[in-house]
């Protein structure tokens, strides 16, 4: 997929191993970093929050979209 989209993965697979489905920017930014993915990642999460499945949290950034309703 585009960068966007890779980014939001990664950003969903740590907000995985999390309770409540969340984790910390800063953690989230060392990792999309470290895959060269730098400048894209505000402009994704932006684009995310505009959509609805994720969220920020103060430091936090908060993944809406795999919680479960059931």
């Amino acid at each position: 997929g585009d960068v966007k989209s890779q980014i939001y993965e990664i950003v969903k697979t740590i907000c995985s191993y999390s309770n409540g489905n969340k984790a910390p920017y800063a953690l989230i930014e060392r990792r999309v970093l470290a895959k060269g993915y730098h400048d894209m990642l505000e402009e994704t999460l932006k684009e995310y929050e505009s959509m609805n499945v994720l969220l920020r949290d103060g430091d936090n950034i908060v993944v809406t979209d795999n919680i479960k309703s059931s």
